[in-house]
């Protein structure tokens, strides 16, 4: 499978400062995102000692329990950069074509509500898809958490195929990076996953991320000790290259990090890495891009983890 490289200078500027991305492909409706942390309270009788017992027995105690709250796990603060793996809302996924939507719908049907096509799995599981490229995928999932967290979007695809096959031997892409998924998202090693933006995860959920753990001093040192070099241009290459963009996306290009400078922004970092080689016999490039504040020259602002694209051996 050939790699499509994306645009550098733009895409990089537009994705640092805008504050959502926008999905595409049919069956992604919006989902209005909406999470309630709540607390234990217990009602007790009011009185005095006399005639308590009485009104224990009148007014039994009510009690609400807690709702599962989301918290930041250590699988996904100890995961690596090439694991595949996201956080989405308390659940960690793996991205990349590793697993069908029969086994994906067996391992998750317990605690979300799946959905296709508007209709539930059961009801859709003999659904035809066309053969697409996995990236560029126009199917997908709706998963409704039954707890009460956020909706998210699943993308999956037929990529195995040039026939038709049943919604159920499709594969699991990826998580899709838009407004309409905007449950709360961490990458590897604990970064909040910025899908429509920071704050959202981070401020007004006060969510635990481990952004403020790396600083832009020594993250080229972090970076280093998990197995990454820095690319180094060849000396041909145009000043622009150098400062606004990631080396041609390939496998001898993959865990080399790039430090990514833009006109508004600067000191951010990009690179690609490479998991193994998925059930259709492809290796899933995952791109990060890491941005620090220059208030505190801590990560911060905006984060992207995505599956890049897949190349084959």
């Amino acid at each position: 499978m050939k790699c499509n490289t994306k645009l550098t200078a733009a895409v990089l500027t537009a994705v640092c400062l805008c504050s959502a991305i926008s999905g595409c492909g049919e069956n992604k409706s919006a989902v209005n995102p909406s999470v309630s942390n709540g607390s234990s309270s217990t009602s007790s009788p009011i009185g005095n000692s006399a005639n308590t017992s009485a009104n224990a027995a009148t007014a039994p105690e009510e009690t609400k329990p807690d709702e599962k709250k989301i918290t930041l796990s250590d699988e996904i603060k100890n995961a690596s950069f090439d694991s595949g793996l996201m956080q989405v809302n308390n659940t960690v996924f793996q991205l990349g074509g590793y697993i069908t939507v029969a086994e994906f719908v067996e391992k998750y049907g317990n605690d979300f509500d799946i959905t296709y096509s508007n209709g539930s799995y059961e009801e859709r599981k003999d659904y035809l898809l066309e053969y697409e490229s996995p990236k560029y995928s126009s199917y997908s999932l709706l998963m409704t958490p039954k707890n009460g967290d956020n909706k998210f979007i699943v993308n999956i695809a037929n990529c195995i195929s040039e026939e038709k096959i049943t919604l159920d031997k499709a594969i699991v892409i990826d998580i899709e990076n838009s407004v309409t998924g905007s449950a709360p998202k961490w990458a590897p090693k604990g970064f909040a996953a910025a899908n429509a933006n920071t704050s959202y995860q981070n401020k007004e959920l006060g969510l635990e991320s481990t952004n403020e753990n790396y600083s832009l001093n020594d993250f080229a040192d972090f970076l280093e000790s998990q197995g990454l070099e820095q690319y180094v241009w060849d000396e041909n290459a145009s000043d622009f290259n150098k400062k606004h963009s990631l080396p041609e996306c390939t496998l001898e290009n993959c865990n080399k990090y790039v430090k990514v400078e833009t006109v508004s922004i600067k000191d951010n970092y990009a690179f690609y890495v490479a998991g193994e080689p998925n059930l259709f016999g492809a290796r899933p490039i995952y791109k990060y891009y890491i941005s620090f504040d220059p208030n505190t020259d801590k990560v911060g602002g905006y984060i992207t983890y995505e599956v890049e694209t897949f190349i084959d051996e």
